[in-house]
């Protein structure tokens, strides 16, 4: 099964925000980030694709598992499963670590296939 990567990884443990590079696989398959901390907010900017969508986002006042889109349109909707996961390291079976995530297990995210584009380049951004 492959996993999407993620790379330009800086965790910034003073302000508690992580950043880096977002490359979904070619099949846009759940990938988690491992990165110790069980973020409140995350958000994914398509780098460089115009007229796909523009922002993802999910903040702890949503369910796990759902997600904002906002395309490049401007046209907002919410996905009501396969989104962004919070992790606080306790779930038994996450999905598979992204490939250079920062950690292997513990608190982080799962970003599912609703939250990404197969293919796709994403600027990442979670918050403690």
């Amino acid at each position: 099964m492959a996993v999407s990567t993620i790379t330009n990884v800086k965790v910034d443990e003073v302000s508690g925000i992580l950043t880096a590079k977002w490359t979904c696989d070619g099949t846009s398959t759940a990938s988690s980030v491992f990165c110790g901390f069980t973020p409140r907010m995350v958000t994914l900017h398509a780098a460089s694709t115009p007229g796909v969508t523009a922002l993802v986002w999910w903040n702890e006042n949503m369910t796990a598992g759902t997600n904002g889109v906002t395309t490049s349109a401007g046209v907002s909707t919410i996905n009501g499963s396969n989104g962004i996961t919070p992790l606080t390291g306790a779930e038994g079976a996450p999905a598979a670590a992204a490939i250079g995530s920062p950690l292997s297990a513990g608190p982080g995210f799962t970003i599912g296939t609703a939250a990404q584009t197969a293919s796709l380049v994403y600027i990442l951004t979670a918050y403690r």
